[in-house]
Formats: C-alpha cells, sequence, structure tokens
C-alpha cells in the first residue's frame, strides 16, 4: 500500500513538471514571434511639410517611410484616402496622417478682425491725434476732442486764456485698425526680420504698430471732424466707456385723465422774416485849443447804423434748416454767440464771406451748415405756405391794381402818404408781427394809404392794420 502511495505522488509531481516545462516553451515561443512582428518594418505615409488648416492635399504634400510596426498605433491610411482631403488642423512636417486629422469638406470659420458698424466706417491716421493712445483694442470707446486758439472779436488771441477745448464726439466705438492697408484687430504686432549684419543674415523681432484706426461715426461728427482737422486744430482721443444717458424724472401731477383718441403734438416751426435790429457806433470827438495844449473838449455820440435797410433792398435770404441758428460775432465758431433763433425763420444777408460764412444786415455771421439760401421767389412763396389764402380770397374782395384807397379816417385823409405792393401778395395784419392774423390781401402795385412807419419792418394803415415793409415801398 506505502508502495502505491509513493508511485501516485511521483507521477503527479511529474504530471506538474511536464506541464510547466509546456507551458514555459509555449510563451517563449509565442513571446518570440511577437518581437519578430513588432521588428518588421512597414511602409507608411507622412507630411512632406507643414500643412495649414483647410488646405486640399496632394501628392507633393505627401513622402513615403518606413517605421517599426510596434511604433504604429492606429492602422496607416493609404494614399487614396489620403489624397483629394482636406486638413481638419495644422498637420506639421514628418506627421502621420490619421483619420482625426483630414475631412472631406473643409468649412472655414467666420472670424472678422474687424467689429461690424452702425453709422459710417472711418479710417483716420494715428498721427493726426496729438497723444495716439496705442493700447486701445477693438470695441474700445473713445471721445474726441478738439483744441482751438481762443480769440477776440478783433481776430487776436486772448493772452491769458489763449485756448478752449469742446468735445467733437463722445461715444465712438473702435472697428478695429489697418496696418499697411491691411485690416488687424491690435495696434502692434511682432514682426521677424531679417538683417544683414557684417555679411551675415540675422534674424531680428521688431514692433510693428497700425498705421490707421477705424472707427464708427455719424455724418455730422465725420464733417465736424474734417472741418477742425482742415481749420489747424489740435485733435485729441480719451479712451472712456459708455456713458448712458438718465432718464428725465418728471414729477407727476394730479391731472384729468386723457380720453382714449389722443393725438401726438409735434413742434411746427413756421416760416417767418428775421427782422434786423439797429446797432449804434459810438463817434468820438476831441477839440484841442491852440493856445492851451491842456484843455481839450471830448464830445461823444451814438450813431445809428442806416445800411440795414439798404442791405434788405439786396433781396439776398438765407433759412434756417438746423434746430438752432447761432449769430456770431466773427467768422469762426470760436467768436461768441450773440443771438440764438429757430429754423424756417429767413433771414437778409449782406454778403457770403467765404465758404462757411454768411455776414448778416445786422453785421452778425451765421455758419453755411445751419441755412441755405433763398430766391425772392421762393421766400414769397414759403411765406404764403404759411397761411391758407383760399379762405381769405373767398372773403376778401381784391382791389384792382394801381386804383387809390383812401380809407375813411380822419387822419389819413390830409397826409396824402401812400404804399405800394412790390410783391406780388401783399398782407394786412392785426398787429406788427407775423404771428398775426391776416385780414386783407393785395396785388402787387395796389396803392395802400398809411400813417407812419412804427419799426424797420412794420408800416401802420389807416385803418389801423399793419403791412410788412418787405413787401411794399414807398409811393414816388
Amino acid at each position: 500500500m506505502k508502495l502505491n502511495k509513493q508511485v501516485i505522488i511521483i507521477l503527479v509531481l511529474l504530471s506538474l513538471l511536464i506541464s510547466s516545462i509546456g507551458a514555459a516553451a509555449y510563451f517563449y515561443i509565442k513571446n518570440k514571434k511577437t518581437a519578430m512582428d513588432n521588428s518588421k518594418l512597414v511602409t507608411i505615409y507622412v507630411a512632406a511639410k507643414d500643412i495649414k488648416k483647410g488646405s486640399l492635399i496632394n501628392e507633393e504634400m505627401l513622402k513615403q517611410t518606413t517605421v517599426a510596426k510596434k511604433f504604429i498605433l492606429t492602422k496607416p491610411l493609404l494614399q487614396k484616402e489620403i489624397v483629394g482631403k482636406f486638413a481638419k488642423e495644422t498637420i506639421y512636417e514628418n506627421d502621420i496622417f490619421r483619420k482625426e486629422k483630414i475631412v472631406n469638406r473643409f468649412e472655414p470659420e467666420e472670424t472678422s478682425l474687424i467689429a461690424p458698424f452702425e453709422y459710417n466706417s472711418y479710417n483716420i491716421a494715428f498721427k493726426l491725434f496729438r497723444n495716439p493712445n496705442y493700447s486701445l483694442k477693438k470695441n474700445d470707446i473713445i471721445d474726441i476732442i478738439s483744441v482751438y486758439e481762443n480769440k477776440k472779436e478783433d481776430g487776436s488771441i486772448i493772452i491769458s486764456d489763449p485756448y478752449k477745448v469742446q468735445i467733437i464726439a463722445d461715444n465712438v466705438k473702435v472697428l478695429g485698425f489697418l496696418r499697411d492697408g491691411e485690416e488687424t484687430d491690435k495696434t502692434i504686432v511682432e514682426q521677424v526680420v531679417t538683417k544683414t549684419v557684417k555679411k551675415k543674415e540675422i534674424k531680428e523681432k521688431i514692433k510693428v504698430k497700425a498705421d490707421e484706426l477705424l472707427l464708427d461715426i455719424t455724418s455730422n461728427v465725420l464733417l465736424k471732424l474734417t472741418d477742425d482737422y482742415n481749420k489747424g486744430r489740435q485733435i485729441w482721443m480719451v479712451k472712456t466707456k459708455v456713458i448712458k444717458k438718465k432718464p428725465v424724472e418728471i414729477e407727476q401731477l394730479a391731472v384729468k385723465k386723457p380720453s382714449k383718441k389722443t393725438k401726438s403734438v409735434y413742434k411746427e416751426y413756421p416760416y417767418r422774416i428775421y427782422t434786423p435790429k439797429e446797432r449804434t457806433d459810438t463817434l468820438t470827438a476831441t477839440i484841442h485849443y491852440a493856445d492851451n495844449d491842456e484843455a481839450s473838449i471830448k464830445k461823444m455820440k451814438n450813431i445809428k447804423l442806416k445800411k440795414i435797410q439798404e442791405c434788405k433792398e439786396k433781396e439776398k435770404f438765407i433759412v434756417g434748416t438746423s434746430k438752432y441758428i447761432h449769430f456770431r460775432s466773427g467768422p469762426s465758431v470760436g467768436y461768441k454767440i450773440k443771438r440764438t433763433i429757430y429754423k424756417n425763420i429767413i433771414i437778409p444777408y449782406d454778403e457770403k464771406v467765404n465758404d462757411s460764412w454768411y455776414k448778416t444786415c445786422d453785421d452778425y455771421f451765421i455758419n453755411t451748415r445751419e441755412v441755405e439760401e433763398l430766391t425772392k421767389e421762393q421766400v414769397e412763396e414759403k411765406l404764403i405756405q404759411k397761411y391758407p389764402l383760399k379762405k381769405v380770397i373767398e372773403k376778401t374782395k381784391i382791389i384792382p391794381a394801381a386804383e387809390e384807397v383812401l380809407l375813411d379816417s380822419s387822419r389819413c385823409k390830409k397826409q396824402n402818404k401812400f404804399l405800394i405792393g412790390r410783391t406780388d401778395i401783399v398782407h394786412l395784419r392785426r398787429g406788427p408781427s407775423l404771428e398775426h392774423r391776416i385780414t386783407n390781401i393785395f396785388n402787387k402795385g395796389d396803392k395802400i394809404a398809411y400813417e407812419k412807419k412804427i419799426n424797420d419792418s412794420w408800416y401802420l394803415t389807416c385803418d389801423g392794420k399793419y403791412v410788412n415793409s418787405y413787401e411794399v415801398e414807398l409811393a414816388k
């Protein structure tokens, strides 16, 4: 029995030894075969040069190379699977072509270096500004300021306060920049430049600034900016933030509820004639005595200028086109504003000084941007438009031309003073203003008896009505 047990144990141990030897032999042979396979060289296609994103791949961009199989993690692509495709991303020289890096169609991303504009895209050189700010970025907001000489009415500069400042434009959006005519979103970039030093080429990085900046400005700001620069004024830029105007708080009052049907109120600016005011000049006379050098007498007298009526007879007119028309003491925006009126007021003027200024009959100056010229016929047409004459004509008997009108008034019978209509239609009004109602109308050439001239613009007729001096003239 003991012999049988020993034999069994020996057989078991022998079988274990044989199985371990077999397993070791199996793994040895398998590992040797795997090592031989990995050491095999495989021919694959790689990039012959750098291929930029979105480029169409052709045969010239490919080259063959051999690498050990163990270094290939994915199945290499064949030539027909690469040529004719697009690079999805940049493929660098000697990179292996993979499916993840190429696509059949490439749609470029829409990237713009310039922001979209709302009003006008205007490019202006940095060098035109006294303080060019190269730290600006796309979509920044700037204010543009103009500095000009502070002059007196005679044109001389005020020494104590030689300069004045005004804001040309605020909240101007920076759209981008231009460098050598090409769009860019940066004011300063680095470029590699090749220089020759001692017959050797050296590459050096330099910073290149943008030449111009693109601004989103309105047409009015564009005209102001161009006008100020052409006049030699200083232009400055200030980086800022968008200033939102606060809503005006209106005190709520207890009022009656409006009816359901409400109409929006529109402010009208009726056409009317501007009446120049008389201005006076002060003349001084000094009397010296021959027998006494110290004794002298000075006398001063104010003399009214009589050229207003002569100026009005030239029949040259301008009409206000902007909301406000400014009367200045001299032909420049640097001069003081003496008077301000509203649009649609017709102004007699003496002369056009230059392309930018008119001189009025009362020696003030108006900018050409605020007005436009009118002919005599246009003036009459616009004044007639103010009042609908159809109803007036229906109720009024038009007096024939050249007929003398002597109204029944004791104060006028003995004076024998007449006016003659000089415009196509002459209006009689209830008061000495164009705002007063028209009570009667006459034709050109009709005679009208009058009592007196109350000022440079109005006559009082014998029946107590008023007629504008522009529409009539004295009968000879």
